[in-house]
């Protein structure tokens, strides 16, 4: 279940587009981001005592899961699922705490959650308000890069933008190509040189 509900999409470093499996569901290397609410970055859930979930019961788990609130009463970032995930059945949603405290325990302490005033330590994931959106600047001419030719999309305006920073660099451990190759849906770049290295 855990696999299938896209856990690690979220809580595994890399997990998005190339998750490091060694730390599986040890807590992200990017934040998610809400104007006005600030950056969330998604939490250890394996059973380490100081970083993750080892403190917790299998009841907190579930609660925490199916209704977004931690056992100390805070509520998890909006970004959690908890409304679709109200909707387990009870034996699910404490298969998945089993899942959850049977797994290695990871130390890796992960940053934040950082307020609408603080800057983030790590990559962030945003929403865009339209009007925002619309005012960013307008992509640079068609030019080549380390990936190939560049070519405007029709479904991503200025993906462009991501075609030009597409170098093979580093961002939260995921390399850039991966990115721009996904980001484009293969009309960015050639996907023959959009590698996932």
């Amino acid at each position: 279940m855990v696999t299938t509900m896209g856990c690690n999409d979220c809580h595994t470093p890399g997990g998005l587009l190339n998750p490091d499996m060694t730390l599986m569901l040890s807590g992200a290397d990017i934040g998610f981001g809400l104007p006005g609410l600030g950056v969330f970055v998604p939490r250890n859930l394996t059973p380490d005592m100081e970083t993750g979930l080892g403190g917790w019961t299998t009841d907190q788990i579930v609660t925490a899961l199916t209704t977004g609130v931690r056992p100390d009463g805070r509520k998890l970032s909006p970004w959690m699922p908890s409304k679709a995930f109200s909707e387990l059945p009870s034996a699910g949603a404490a298969a998945i705490a089993a899942f959850l405290k049977s797994i290695p325990a990871v130390k890796h302490p992960v940053p934040g959650p950082f307020g609408p005033d603080e800057k983030p330590t790590v990559p962030v994931f945003t929403i865009i308000p339209p009007d925002a959106y619309a005012s960013m600047p307008k992509p640079p001419p068609r030019r080549n890069n380390a990936l190939g030719a560049c070519e405007p999309s029709p479904t991503i305006p200025r993906g462009v933008f991501m075609c030009a920073a597409g170098d093979g660099s580093n961002l939260g451990g995921w390399r850039m190509k991966t990115l721009v190759g996904l980001a484009g849906g293969g009309s960015l770049v050639n996907p023959v040189e959009a590698d996932s290295g």
